[in-house]
């Protein structure tokens, strides 16, 4: 996959902003948790769903179709890209709407709609988010505390 240039990243922008719209505009009262994106190396399609499933748009970016990249690799490229661009509207306030409820959850998926990747997630002051940094040596600081505490009862 190419580098992204800044039209491509904006094409993608205003199709996430559309989506948003869309979504703002036809959304009958309904709350929405997740937003899903979805990429398809064959093709280029780009599509962005609604935590029910339903297509809020689809673009068709030409420097994501790919013949010859592994999938993991490009996931992880495509997943970086779109991180970047959901956290740049978060920061604009795209995402500050009366359809959304938090904790609200941006999600690259795949064409069954299984998590590849979270993208951007957005709290609210009553959720405490256990992540990865926070859990990351728990076992080993588990066992360490276990072991000394044990073994003053040998």
């Amino acid at each position: 996959m190419k580098n992204m240039n800044s039209k491509v990243l904006s094409l993608i922008e205003n199709a996430v902003v559309s989506a948003v719209d869309r979504l703002v505009k036809d959304n009958f009262g309904k709350s929405v948790n997740d937003l899903n994106l979805q990429v398809n190396p064959e093709n280029g399609e780009f599509q962005i769903y609604d935590d029910s499933e339903n297509r809020l748009g689809k673009i068709v970016i030409f420097d994501w179709i790919s013949k010859d990249e592994n999938e993991d690799e490009f996931n992880e490229q495509v997943a970086a890209t779109l991180k970047g661009i959901v956290t740049n509207l978060s920061a604009k306030g795209v995402f500050n709407k009366s359809c959304f409820v938090k904790p609200l959850s941006i999600y690259l998926t795949d064409d069954d709609f299984v998590i590849i990747e979270e993208l951007l997630f957005l709290g609210d002051d009553e959720v405490v988010r256990v992540d990865d940094p926070l859990l990351k040596d728990l076992s080993a600081d588990l066992g360490d505390f276990l072991k000394k505490l044990l073994s003053d009862m040998k």
